[in-house]
Order: structure tokens, then C-alpha cells, then sequence
């Protein structure tokens, strides 16, 4: 999950997001569940990583939104308006 900070680099590396995705999706599919605050950090950071060029990264980013979408939070750590 530490690695996760690369997702808020401001000179954003598609290729070491992609590998961080990957360990991530791998950690998610051998049944690591991760705590509601860090699915929900992950989860804001990388809906960030759409904004990339990369379409295969944006492909990944979809993966992984799908797999956390059921375990993290969005109304806890969302204190802006609606």
C-alpha cells in the first residue's frame, strides 16, 4: 500500500503506476482484504490516474476500481460538497 503514493507523483510514471496496480490487484485476488481507510485511499488515488494518456493504464484503473468499489467507504473520506 506504500507504493500506492506513486498514484500522487506530480510527473506521473504509467509504467511504475501500472506495476503498483498489479501488485495490488494480485495482493486483492489471493484473498488480502485491505482496511475500509486504505481501500478508500486507494480508491481516490486512482480514480487520479485516469486523467493519463495511457490507455492501458486507464484499463487497469477500471480493474481496480471494480475490485475496491465493494469494500471501500466513499462517503467517510469525502468531506467536500456535493
Amino acid at each position: 500500500l506504500q507504493e500506492a503514493r506513486v498514484f500522487h507523483d506530480t510527473q506521473l510514471d504509467a509504467r511504475r503506476c501500472f506495476q503498483v496496480i498489479t501488485k495490488l490487484l494480485y495482493l486483492l485476488n489471493q484473498g488480502e482484504t485491505f482496511t475500509k481507510i486504505d481501500a478508500a485511499e486507494v480508491f481516490f488515488a486512482v480514480t487520479k490516474l485516469f486523467q493519463s494518456k495511457d490507455t492501458v493504464l486507464r484499463r487497469m484503473v477500471y480493474l481496480m476500481i471494480k475490485e475496491l468499489s465493494p469494500s471501500a467507504d466513499e462517503g467517510q473520506c469525502y468531506t467536500g460538497p456535493l
